[in-house]
């Protein structure tokens, strides 16, 4: 943000932010702007792909600093000549994109979005309660078995399966980092990818239901209301107004 102050919605939560704010939107999230029209800055959008063509030491990107959104804040508040660095970075990026013609211009756009994404990374805040390395891996790794497996098992057990580690074991990595039990981190997560799913007009609760693997969308309903106090039919009304 190189101008104005407001705040930014991501995945149904406001964050506020200000001149030489760094806001990160993760993979799958969903967001918006607030209603200041004189708020300027860029934005850099990128696929996964894009930055792991040639940076394979990013393919866990999405579940490290900044874009863990169970682990981090999406925020990175920068200050005087940090700011100043930030933008010179970020300027190059936008007149490469904009005015390069040369052959060479995607693998330089990749490489100066290393170079950012890597000067992002040296502001890394500690984890809560300054958890060792072992238990960020193991939280990590269930969170790849979350991703992939959410619409096959809800059941925490299998998660333990999956990484070979007891459910004690499991429970204490997430409890650590996050405050919550494994059920209570498992059961936000599903109504958060419900949110998400819900947001986009063109899905009902029933198409919602199968992608989060309901056997019957009554079921996934007293589902939602249980954790939200509303129907999901009622949620995606409210989005619309």
């Amino acid at each position: 943000i190189s101008k104005g102050n407001d705040t930014h919605i991501i995945d149904f939560t406001a964050h506020t932010f200000k001149e030489g704010s760094l806001i990160f939107v993760s993979k799958n999230q969903v967001h918006a702007w607030g209603k200041d029209n004189n708020v300027k800055g860029f934005i850099i959008f990128f696929t996964e792909a894009f930055l792991y063509k040639n940076q394979i030491q990013f393919n866990d990107l999405s579940y490290s600093y900044p874009y863990n959104y169970n682990l981090y804040s999406p925020i990175l508040q920068t200050e005087s000549e940090n700011t100043k660095a930030f933008t010179q970075l970020i300027t190059l990026i936008y007149n490469e994109y904009h005015y390069s013609i040369n052959n060479t211009q995607e693998e330089m756009l990749q490489c100066l979005l290393r170079v950012l994404i890597l000067k992002i990374q040296d502001s890394t805040p500690s984890l809560l309660n300054d958890a060792p390395k072992e238990t960020e891996r193991l939280f990590v790794e269930f969170q790849k078995q979350l991703d992939q497996n959410i619409s096959l098992t809800r059941n925490a057990l299998d998660y333990c399966n999956m990484l070979g580690v007891s459910y004690h074991q499991l429970n204490k990595a997430i409890k650590t980092l996050t405050n919550k039990t494994i059920k209570a981190f498992i059961d936000d997560f599903v109504i958060l990818q419900a949110k998400r799913l819900l947001a986009d007009p063109t899905n009902n609760a029933s198409e919602v239901s199968y992608a989060l693997g309901f056997d019957e969308s009554t079921n996934f309903s007293k589902f939602f209301k249980k954790h939200t106090g509303i129907l999901p039919k009622l949620f995606s009304e409210r989005l619309i107004k």
